[in-house]
């Protein structure tokens, strides 16, 4: 009896992980997309496609190109075998939704199901409040940080002004801080900003108006 036939089909999947999540606008996210072949065939014309969160403003998400099978560059898979594919991202706005990814090639395909996968995407934006937002010499300014990095060290300064020493607090594992700024007693008067630096994202600032001691609400109320 001679051996049945092996059929001509090519039995494709994908899995996918991102990382890190959540991360943070600015920084780098990346996606490792494992495309598989249970044969019995070789696949071929393998063709991998992506769709990441979308932003409302196009400048606002930065897309790498896939690292290999694409469709002006498809990828053959042989049979038992397994093909890594990597692309990354970059939000500059807070984003929480799925990658969603998908293969294809030729021959056919007994199980598509498995020809898709999705991922979750979460990108934090931190934000920055200052409290009160007029201040006088010797007054102290409360600072409060939410959806920082926990365990991130930020680093807390006026500009422009004088900054007392250790003015740097660390984050908490909710991702959140509050820490005191000291507006020192002979320090310049006029308007500055707070500024709330970690290291590898984007600086955050708040403005403050600094006036003098016996400059009363009434009164400040009614100038220009």
């Amino acid at each position: 009896m001679l051996p049945a036939p092996v059929p001509d089909e090519a039995d494709l999947a994908v899995t996918t992980t991102v990382g890190p999540t959540p991360t943070y606008t600015g920084l780098r996210t990346g996606a490792r997309l494992t495309l598989t072949n249970a044969g019995p065939k070789a696949a071929k014309n393998v063709v991998v496609t992506t769709a990441w969160p979308r932003t409302k403003d196009a400048d606002d998400r930065d897309l790498s190109t896939l690292s290999r099978c694409t469709r002006t560059t498809p990828c053959t898979i042989a049979p038992g075998g397994r093909i890594t594919v990597t692309q990354t991202a970059v939000y500059r706005t807070a984003i929480r939704g799925d990658l969603k990814v998908s293969v294809s090639g030729s021959p056919r395909d007994p199980r598509r199901a498995d020809n898709t996968d999705t991922a979750r995407v979460q990108v934090l934006r931190p934000k920055l409040t200052v409290t009160p937002k007029v201040a006088r010499p010797g007054d102290v300014a409360v600072a409060r940080g939410k959806d920082f990095p926990p365990g991130a060290t930020v680093a807390l300064s006026w500009n422009p002004g004088v900054t007392a020493a250790r003015s740097t607090v660390r984050v908490g594992r909710d991702g959140t801080f509050e820490a005191q700024v000291l507006v020192l007693r002979k320090d310049r008067l006029g308007p500055r900003t707070l500024r709330a630096s970690v290291t590898g994202l984007e600086r955050l600032e708040k403005p403050v108006l600094v006036v003098r001691r016996n400059l009363q609400p009434p009164d400040f109320a009614g100038r220009g």
